[in-house]
This record gives C-alpha cells, sequence and structure tokens, in this order.
C-alpha cells in the first residue's frame, strides 16, 4: 500500500466483541472531523457490522460495490448526516463477507480513499485474519481496545504474541492501548494491564451507563458522551498541534448620534 506523509491510517482492533470498539471508533472519527480533518470511517468487518443500523444507511452500498467497481468509490461512500466525517460500510452478511479476501483489490479501495481523506479509521472485527493482519500491518498506529478484565487482557496478549510470531510484521512499535469501560471498583489496576500487555498506554474511558441510551436517543448529531470526551483525549495524542476552528464571529458596532 502507498505511503503519504498527509495521510493517517488508524486501525481499531480487539480481540473480543463488546469491547466498544466500534463505538470509540464513530467518536473518533467524530472528533477528527470537527477539527476540520476529512475523515472516513471504513467498517473492515466481514460479519455485518452496526454501522448501517446506527446511522439509518442501506447495507447494501457497502466495501463491496467499491471493490468491484473501484473507480466509483465516491458513489458507495455514506456521508452522515449532520455530521462532518464519511463512512464505507462493511458487507451486508458474512457468507459475502468472505469475499474481502484480496489485499490488492482493498489496497486499490485504500489508496483512492487516501485521495480524498487525511484520516481513514478501520473499524476492524473482533477476530484474526489474514487481511486484518495485513491492514494492522500497514496502518501508522493501531488502538487496541480492551476491558479491564482478565480475558480481554488475555486474549489481547496472545493474539499480538501470534501475530509476531507469525509473520514478521512488528506490529507492537504501532499499538497503543485504550482500556475503555473502566469502573471506580474494577479489581484490575492500570498498572497491572500495563505490565501484563507490555504495550504503550494511551488512555482509559470511564463506563458511561447511559451511552447506548443517549445513542439510541439521537436524533441530529452523534451526543457528546463520557466515551466522545475519552476520544477527544485519543485525538489530541494522535495529532498534538490540532487546532479546533473557530466560529464566525459577528461584529456589532454601536450607533452613534448624528450631531
Amino acid at each position: 500500500m502507498e505511503k503519504r506523509e498527509d495521510n493517517k491510517l488508524i486501525s481499531v482492533c480487539s480481540f473480543k466483541g463488546g469491547t466498544g470498539k466500534t463505538s470509540i471508533s464513530i467518536n473518533l472519527a467524530k472528533v477528527a472531523s470537527e477539527y476540520e480533518i476529512e475523515t472516513l470511517l471504513w467498517e473492515m468487518d466481514k460479519n455485518p457490522g452496526s454501522l448501517s443500523s446506527i446511522f439509518d444507511l442501506d447495507p447494501n452500498t457497502s466495501i463491496i460495490n467499491a471493490i468491484m467497481h473501484p473507480q466509483g468509490l465516491h458513489y458507495y461512500i455514506n456521508h452522515v448526516k449532520n455530521e462532518k466525517f464519511d463512512i464505507l460500510l462493511g458487507p451486508s452478511d458474512p457468507i459475502i463477507g468472505e469475499e474481502i479476501d484480496d489485499i490488492k483489490k482493498l489496497s486499490e479501495v485504500l489508496n483512492l480513499a487516501k485521495n480524498s481523506y487525511k484520516l481513514i479509521i478501520l473499524d476492524l472485527g473482533p477476530y484474526l485474519d489474514k487481511i486484518s493482519i495485513q491492514l494492522m500491518n500497514e496502518s501508522d498506529l493501531i488502538l487496541l481496545i480492551i476491558e479491564p478484565e482478565v480475558s480481554s487482557i488475555s486474549k489481547a496478549r496472545v493474539n499480538i504474541d501470534l501475530i509476531c510470531k507469525k509473520t514478521e510484521y512488528d506490529i507492537e512499535n504501532k499499538i497503543w492501548t485504550i482500556v475503555n469501560k473502566t469502573k471506580v471498583f474494577d479489581n484490575i489496576t492500570i498498572s497491572q494491564i500495563i505490565d501484563a500487555l507490555k504495550l504503550p498506554f494511551c488512555t482509559k474511558i470511564a463506563y458511561d451507563i447511559t451511552y447506548r441510551s443517549q445513542m439510541n436517543r439521537m436524533e441530529s448529531k452523534i451526543p457528546e458522551t463520557k466515551l466522545y470526551k475519552g476520544c477527544k483525549k485519543i485525538f489530541k495524542k494522535i495529532y498534538p498541534e490540532a487546532k479546533r476552528p473557530e466560529k464566525g464571529r459577528k461584529l456589532f458596532l454601536k450607533k452613534t448620534k448624528k450631531i
């Protein structure tokens, strides 16, 4: 895949379902777009993902169309209503999803997307396969989402060791760990998680019991929840010099009396 200095390719991964990987991908895309960074959220899950239902998008307009007709990529990009980022959906069913197995075809679509977007966020499926591993290797940064529990931590470490052992990819230097759904009374501390994973730590995000209900009530824009605020911290670490554009100011002049 082509590397360009003005583009960033970020993979968001988890090796266990339910960690909040997709929610973090959505909110990170929202934050980045608010800083006027052209952002594409790319659903790279072979199983039917949730982005089409969350944003009421046509599930049949997806990466499958883009792979078959890459030059028409812009026809298969979904513009998120009332937001500033775009979405490329994953396949609508797992059988069709098996067709995503050619890295060369994906590379062609990805390189075309880079012509229009400065940031591409890949929301990978919660499993290991050849395509996911290759995309992680090609990424500039990998955000590993885990929960503060033994099964989530152990699965992450085992799968990363497996990737490094079975391939020549040095992905550990690209990984930032994000501990999601933390609570005050967690049995595992952040320091214990860092010691167990032996990977760079990015941030922790507190568990928000109201997040799902707020998203279900979403009428116009994505709500600014605790998760959104956590993703702002992630964004500022990725783009430390980024500045949010100021909103237009109106200049009010005082009327003066005629003499």
